[in-house]
């Protein structure tokens, strides 16, 4: 997280520079989408069971 958030200010310090602002808020668009997709993959793949066997037949 703390990495995600330094390469966001460097982006964003990078864009002042530059003075292209729409390429500084397209490249936060592109960081936010793969990490929300990274962060959803993670959530997804934990176990939602809670340690109880055939709970979804409801056995």
């Amino acid at each position: 997280m703390k990495k995600l958030i330094l390469l966001l200010l460097i982006v964003i310090i990078v864009g002042f520079f530059s003075k292209d602002i729409y390429l500084v808020i397209k490249l936060i668009l592109y960081f936010a989408f793969f990490w929300f997709i990274i962060r959803l993959g993670k959530f997804l793949s934990r176990d939602f069971n809670d340690g109880r066997d055939n709970d979804y037949y409801g056995e």
